[in-house]
């Protein structure tokens, strides 16, 4: 599979190791390597045909997978709510976003005050337990790292989630990352109880698929979070007040 190209279809490995890169700058900068078991693919991926691969997966050795039937996953996800199925593209955006982070800082570098704000809508270790939908403005997800600065992971607007949802486990906010946003910030909150209730009854395959992107995130986050130099909180706040 080959960052930039096109992909419409989705496996699981039966047999063997791939390992999972980012291209950037000339360079394959690795995130992880895929066992038995992995999921190989995109939510995006069946939703829009045109969708272009954001990594790049290679076989370590002799590689064996099944490919999923293209009509029972798009019959199971359409039977899904909007709310779920924003929740999962949102889920493949933070991915998208995370896997950036790791190019930028391989390359040119990031570009701080467009991920910088001057509000704070959830502060990292946070007990807050709800969840929202952002309907206005750009969010950042931030990791306070030992208090050297903070970590831009990703950005966030209108369909994203912010916020713990109770079925997944993203190393994100509000444990182990905050949430800033701009000034026309707004949000919508979420029924995390109902999702909750709907998660437990759908195909295993839409909670295998959900899982998968989950996991996908938490492993890109702390690649993020090592490979991104820290921003000092001196430059933060400079930047927040830009």
């Amino acid at each position: 599979m080959n960052q930039g190209k096109a992909g419409a279809w989705l496996c699981v490995i039966l047999e063997g190791f791939v390992n999972m890169r980012k291209e950037a700058g000339g360079k394959k900068i690795r995130l992880c390597r895929l066992g038995p078991g992995a999921l190989i693919g995109n939510v995006p991926t069946f939703m829009n045909y045109k969708y272009q691969r954001t990594i790049s997966l290679t076989a370590a050795n002799q590689v064996r997978v099944g490919l999923f039937d293209m009509q029972v996953l798009m019959s199971d996800f359409a039977n899904i709510s909007n709310t779920l199925r924003k929740l999962a593209l949102s889920l493949d955006r933070r991915f998208a976003e995370l896997t950036d982070r790791v190019a930028e800082a391989h390359g040119k570098g990031l570009g701080i005050s467009s991920f910088l704000h001057r509000r704070t809508i959830l502060p990292q270790g946070s007990k807050e337990s709800r969840a929202w939908e952002i309907e206005d403005g750009i969010a950042t997800v931030l990791r306070n790292v030992d208090g050297r600065g903070v970590v831009p992971l990703c950005r966030l607007g209108p369909g994203d989630f912010v916020g713990q949802v109770p079925f997944l486990n993203i190393g994100h906010e509000p444990n182990a990352a905050g949430i800033v946003g701009s000034a026309n910030f707004r949000l919508r909150e979420l029924d995390t109880a109902a999702l909750q209730k709907e998660y437990d009854r759908v195909s295993p395959l839409v909670r295998a698929f959900l899982e998968h992107v989950a996991n996908c995130v938490s492993i890109a986050t702390m690649v993020a979070a090592d490979a991104v130099e820290p921003v000092p909180l001196a430059e933060e706040a400079r930047a927040s007040n830009a």
